[in-house]
Order: C-alpha cells, then sequence, then structure tokens
C-alpha cells in the first residue's frame, strides 16, 4: 500500500486499504466462527460481510485517519445504517492507535516531500495560566501592549524588509500603502 501511494501515479490508497481491511476482518469473522463452534455455540453464527465491512472501515481510517468522512463513506456505501455504531467504534479505536504508533499515510507523505506543513502545536500552559483559559482570552490580551502594528509597503527596498523581518518576532505582515500611526489603526490593505 505504501508502494502504491508512493509512486506518484493513480494507484490509489482507498481500494487497497478496502480490501486489506476487509480480508482482515473476514479473518476475524472466521476466527469467531471458529471460537464460536469450539465452545459449542450454534445460536450464534457471525455474518463475515459485516467483519469485513468493518475491518474495511478500520484499516482506511487508520491508514488516512479521516474519522467521520470514512465513517458516512462506508456506511453510504454499504447502505447499512445498523452498523454505524461498529463502524465508528472501529475507525476512532484505528485512528487513536495509528496516532500512538506512527504518523498517518498523508502526513508521511507531506514530511518526506518536503511540502510546508502547519504543525499544531500542544501548549500545556501559557503565562501559567491553563491552555482551556487562553481559549477565552481575547487578543487585545494576549499581545504585549504599546507595539505599533508593523506594516509592509506594495513597493520597499530587501534591505527594509530584512529589517522588518529581523526585528519581529512573527512573519505575517499586512501590506498598505499606508503607514498607520494611531493604536488603533484604521487602514486599507493592499
Amino acid at each position: 500500500m505504501v508502494w502504491t501511494f508512493g509512486a506518484g501515479c493513480a494507484m490509489g490508497l482507498f481500494v487497497p486499504s478496502l480490501a486489506i481491511g476487509a480480508a482482515y476482518g473476514q479473518i476475524c469473522g472466521r476466527t469467531v466462527g471458529a471460537v464460536l463452534a469450539a465452545l459449542e455455540i450454534t445460536s450464534v453464527r457471525p455474518s463475515l460481510h459485516t467483519y469485513a465491512v468493518v475491518g474495511a472501515a478500520g484499516a482506511l481510517g487508520g491508514a488516512t485517519r479521516m474519522t467521520i468522512s470514512i465513517t458516512v463513506l462506508v456506511m453510504e456505501t454499504t447502505g447499512s445504517l445498523q452498523l454505524i455504531v461498529p463502524i465508528m467504534f472501529t475507525i476512532f479505536c484505528s485512528k487513536w492507535i495509528g496516532d500512538h504508533i506512527f504518523d498517518g499515510i498523508y502526513d508521511a507523505v507531506i514530511h518526506t516531500r518536503g511540502a510546508p506543513f502547519l504543525v499544531e502545536h500542544k501548549f500545556s500552559s501559557i503565562k501559567g495560566k491553563a491552555f482551556q483559559a487562553a481559549e477565552k482570552l481575547r487578543v487585545q490580551e494576549v499581545m504585549s501592549g504599546g507595539n505599533v502594528l508593523v506594516t509592509l509597503k506594495p513597493v520597499m527596498p530587501v534591505a527594509d524588509i530584512l529589517d522588518v523581518l529581523a526585528r519581529c518576532r512573527h512573519g505575517a505582515f499586512p501590506v498598505t500603502p499606508d503607514t498607520p500611526t494611531e493604536r488603533h489603526p484604521t487602514f486599507k490593505l493592499h
């Protein structure tokens, strides 16, 4: 599956994941059937098709790490609404286990190709406050006071841009022909 996805041509990730997952699901279903037969329980017969659908959903959810969309995709494809809970449980478990073992296949490909990727930072505390409190803070409470908004003009010498980048800790600047001078400026972006 890694070879087909990493080849760069349209060989796919979905169909191999679904096929491998369905095969493992059938193996699990046959194992459950063998255990039930060994225990001489004949009143319950496992449905191999159900195990195949749930296994396919789990393999695809574990490879792609897309939970809700894979649940809806598999449920809509099979048309069996009664399997929604086992499918959701299997996909969430496969995502959780996959997240604790290695990155998802899409994250690995992005990292391998060196594409720019915004990493989600998990802050445990911000200035002594719990992270939950940070969700309730306003921007003016987080920003340092007294700073004037730093803007870039549409046309500037490279030396001036390098000076601005060296002075600031961030890398996002509004581009406007007007330089704001007030503490709370309103201006038109370019």
